[in-house]
């Protein structure tokens, strides 16, 4: 497939960042629930759609699930999370989406790359280059606990600690702020 990419790839420049993280520890533990992801590559920019060839591809990709199977269909774009811009809950998110509005829920997803407050952030940070984000399709699952971890503290910066925040249900209440988060800290010395 040449837009969609399996979760045991290692075509990391086509995942953006989220996708190639989700590689990276799939690669350490086998539990992360199934998903795939479809390349920035797979929307023309011109006429703001997806490719009829990547369409088809995510078409047979989701018939290997179940038909009753629920997705978080999500942004991965390439400088999203980075050191210089995080674009962090900028890019649109969709969680317990059925199968046949995955499609369209990608495109929203690609579609949010042109949103205002994606422009304002542009604008705020410097940033001149529309980036259009990959998106990540993942089997959704009903979470008791969910968190979200920095590889450095991005509070102090400090490299030498890894921050975690978690809270009870879906993670994205802490992405958006709605829930308060258990924080912890853990010593990378």
């Amino acid at each position: 497939m040449k837009y969609v990419i399996e979760k045991n790839s290692n075509q990391y420049n086509l995942m953006g960042g989220k996708g190639t993280a989700l590689a990276k520890i799939g690669m350490a533990i086998d539990n992360i629930p199934e998903w795939f992801a479809v390349s920035s590559e797979g929307f023309n920019i011109q006429n703001k759609q997806i490719k009829d060839i990547a369409r088809t591809e995510i078409v047979e990709r989701l018939e290997s699930f179940p038909e009753n199977t629920y997705f978080a269909v999500r942004s991965s774009a390439a400088n999203e999370d980075s050191k210089e811009n995080s674009f962090a809950g900028q890019f649109d998110t969709f969680l317990y989406i059925k199968r046949d509005d995955v499609i369209n829920k990608i495109k929203d997803v690609y579609m949010s790359a042109f949103s205002e407050r994606i422009e304002a952030y542009r604008k705020e940070n410097n940033v001149t280059e529309i980036s259009i984000p990959s998106v990540i399709v993942q089997k959704m699952v009903n979470s008791e606990k969910a968190g979200v971890a920095f590889g450095a503290n991005p509070v102090n910066s400090n490299i030498k600690e890894t921050l975690v925040t978690a809270v009870y249900g879906l993670g994205s209440s802490l992405v958006d702020g709605i829930a308060t988060a258990d924080t912890y800290i853990v010593d990378n010395n």
